[in-house]
């Protein structure tokens, strides 16, 4: 299940109509398992945090177990995964398409953690 709405998907890409509903929602689920895995992450980050994720796997283990509502997600990461669906969904040209997908890598670097020396 995807954590962005497909409307919020939908407004930002101004599509008035429900006629791409199932692709936009592949291209959700899609996007947002990329976004995961280019962050090193479980989940997508959440409001405020940035590098806040431990690389260390028993810490990490400790912290998933609790049960605690971290809030949104952060708008910028889901700016990034957007920008990863609109490459997906309306980049006509290779050129283009690596134009959003840098976009978006962009916008979501700095939550990436674990990234080594």
């Amino acid at each position: 299940m995807s954590v962005i709405a497909i409307e919020d998907v939908k407004r930002y890409l101004r599509v008035p109509h429900g006629y791409d509903d199932l692709l936009l929602q592949m291209l959700i689920d899609s996007a947002e398992e990329e976004a995961i895995r280019y962050l090193n992450r479980e989940t997508l980050p959440r409001v405020g945090e940035i590098n806040e994720s431990p690389c260390d796997e028993s810490s990490s283990e400790d912290s998933s177990s609790s049960e605690v509502d971290l809030g949104p997600v952060s708008p910028v990461v889901i700016e990034g995964v957007i920008l990863l669906i609109k490459a997906s969904y309306e980049a006509t040209t290779p050129a283009e398409m690596a134009g959003y997908r840098q976009a978006a890598e962009t916008k979501l670097h700095p939550y990436r953690v674990c990234l080594g020396v």
